[in-house]
């Protein structure tokens, strides 16, 4: 078995964690069009080749409505755009997405504890957590 560890002391910005993770699939492009094929509404996953500083790798980009995720924002809001989801929406969609049973459940348990660190953070109940 083999390990994979992330030293994220730092963070981890979720582009380029998406992006390293999928350059170690065999078919990259074919997982792209996969995520594209699932339906989540006005969301597209576009996955591009890139060198900075004579390093070469994959750079993915999420778009919303043919924009890149975040693209018009300038910092972290608190009151939610109209492209954010709150907790029960980003329910159902999953919930809606064409993925086996245990795929699902571990979306949501993912987004569950997203939304469990939100609510510590700002003080606000599960029902005003934001996603974008």
């Amino acid at each position: 078995m083999r390990t994979l560890y992330f030293d994220c002391g730092m963070g981890a910005a979720g582009d380029m964690l998406t992006a390293a993770l999928m350059a170690l699939l065999p078919d990259p492009d074919g997982f792209v069009a996969e995520f594209n094929s699932l339906g989540i509404p006005h969301v597209e996953m576009v996955l591009e080749r890139s060198e900075s500083c004579g390093i070469s790798g994959l750079h993915s980009h999420i778009l919303v409505r043919g924009q890149e995720e975040g693209a018009q924002e300038s910092g972290h809001k608190d009151k939610p755009s109209s492209e954010h989801r709150g907790y029960t929406d980003v329910e159902q969609i999953i919930s809606a997405l064409p993925l086996s049973a245990a795929v699902r459940q571990n979306a949501l348990a993912v987004y569950r504890s997203i939304a469990e660190a939100e609510v510590k953070v700002h003080g606000r109940p599960v029902g005003e957590v934001h996603f974008h």
